[in-house]
């Protein structure tokens, strides 16, 4: 039995460190990455979740960095469940002397056999399962996380995380680059069309809007392949599209409303417009020097993972909030094309959307238990992965107690019915993997 004990403690402890170095490798590089923070100043969370939260509301974002630090504090953390453990363990002590003198009774004062029983009983209040409370459910959580490169370092990172109840994310980072198509085209002015897409490009790029990367689909002249043109300003103007200055030069990119806005004349019918979308397109309008220049239809395809990873996360009841600059992107779209429910998003007021920006920009240094270094489904994974981890914790304890006390009641049977040969050593063990069989495979089977 203590040998059998010994064997699952290293197991764990193996798994353990594996686990924490493979984490290690994740943030141990030199290229960008994001850490899952939270929000600790009242006044920007209020100001990006705008009412659409009930109560009071915890925000986690991805803010990007170079280096994580805070690896091993949080890695290294205390159990959670060691007060709880220490409890049965002077319960167990406590029974096993009573077990004791009863068996001596029983047993006309047989001590060997009395000794037998008090050691059976803290055998069976030491279940091999306690090892695993804890690291199973982080290690099963890890092995999805890792899909998309990233980690969560332990219990203190998940406990911390779980109470969150919204995340804030940019609209780029739900549609990234590729995830937009260009499915047609139409020159519209006898504008140097180069030119303009190229200028177009930058504002795009230069306000992180999730349309930039159409561009790169745009084949241009190989003199404007190298370089961007250096952008002077750019702004989003609600619901239209975004509008800059480059070298000199007005850009417009976006619907038919910011168009009309500007008082730009020359446009396709509007019925053309209804054509499009009818399709499950979107139009998009590029203007330079008060001349409108081309008319883009584009697709947008939602990442699978993204899309997937959203899906669990809003079954937690989690809001996402949105920083959007694409005139093309509300609530309906994304609860349609990520096929979640209309109360998970909301998107962000200008105020708030300006905190956002000011959160997520790149620190040399970022303290943080969770990371991820691919798309945004990394943080939805290790968001859904925490809140998961606290109600498997608590349900793994709560197997673990019954198996405790389904012993403690099997050995008094026995004490008093006489049936020895139930308490022999092959038979403990043999209870005491079922019991640790049925506390890790709840974890293994569906990961966090």
């Amino acid at each position: 039995i203590l040998l059998f004990t010994i064997l699952s403690y290293s197991l764990s402890k193996y798994f353990f460190y594996s686990s924490a170095i493979k984490n290690f490798s994740i943030i141990a590089t030199p290229e960008f990455k994001s850490t899952a923070s939270i929000i600790n100043n009242k006044n920007i969370t209020k100001s990006i979740v705008n009412n659409t939260i009930e109560g009071s509301a915890l925000i986690c974002y991805g803010g990007e960095t170079t280096n994580v630090h805070g690896f091993l504090s949080y890695t290294f953390c205390q159990n959670p469940v060691a007060s709880k453990i220490k409890n049965i363990s002077i319960f167990s002590l406590i029974f096993g002397a009573v077990v004791l003198l009863l068996s001596a009774v029983l047993t006309s004062g047989n001590m060997g056999t009395s000794l037998y029983y008090f050691l059976s009983v803290i055998s069976l209040g030491a279940i091999p399962s306690v090892y695993h409370l804890i690291s199973v459910p982080i290690n099963a959580a890890n092995k999805r996380l890792r899909i998309y490169d990233a980690m969560l370092t332990g219990y203190r990172a998940a406990d911390e995380l779980e109470l969150c109840n919204g995340i804030a994310v940019s609209s780029e980072a739900l549609f990234p680059e590729g995830s937009i198509r260009l499915v047609d085209m139409k020159l519209l002015s006898p504008n140097p069309f180069d030119q303009s897409m190229l200028d177009a490009a930058a504002i795009a790029s230069a306000i992180h809007s999730p349309i930039a990367g159409i561009f790169k689909q745009v084949n241009l002249a190989k003199t404007y392949k190298t370089s961007e043109p250096e952008v002077d300003s750019v702004i989003y103007e609600e619901k239209m599209g975004i509008s800059g200055w480059v070298n000199d030069r007005r850009v417009f990119v976006g619907n038919r409303d910011l168009m009309v806005a500007h008082g730009f004349a020359g446009l396709p019918p509007a019925e053309l417009d209804k054509k499009i979308m009818r399709k499950g397109y979107f139009p998009v309008y590029i203007a330079s020097d008060n001349i409108p220049c081309a008319l883009l239809v584009v697709r947008y395809e939602p990442d699978g993972d993204i899309a997937y990873e959203l899906q669990r996360l809003s079954n937690t009841g989690t809001t996402v909030l949105v920083h959007n600059c694409d005139p093309n992107i509300n609530v309906k779209m994304l609860c349609d094309y990520f096929e979640v429910y209309d109360e998970t998003i909301a998107i962000t007021t200008k105020q708030g959307s300006d905190n956002y920006r000011s959160l997520v920009e790149h620190r040399e240094h970022r303290k943080a238990g969770a990371a991820f270094k691919s798309t945004v489904a990394g943080l939805f994974a290790t968001l859904t992965a925490s809140i998961n981890i606290k109600k498997y914790v608590s349900i793994l304890l709560i197997i673990y107690i019954c198996s405790v006390v389904l012993g403690f009641l099997g050995l008094i049977t026995c004490l008093f019915t006489g049936l020895y040969t139930f308490l022999s050593p092959l038979s403990i063990i043999l209870f005491e993997l079922i019991a640790t069989f049925i506390t890790v495979i709840g974890p293994i089977i569906r990961k966090p």
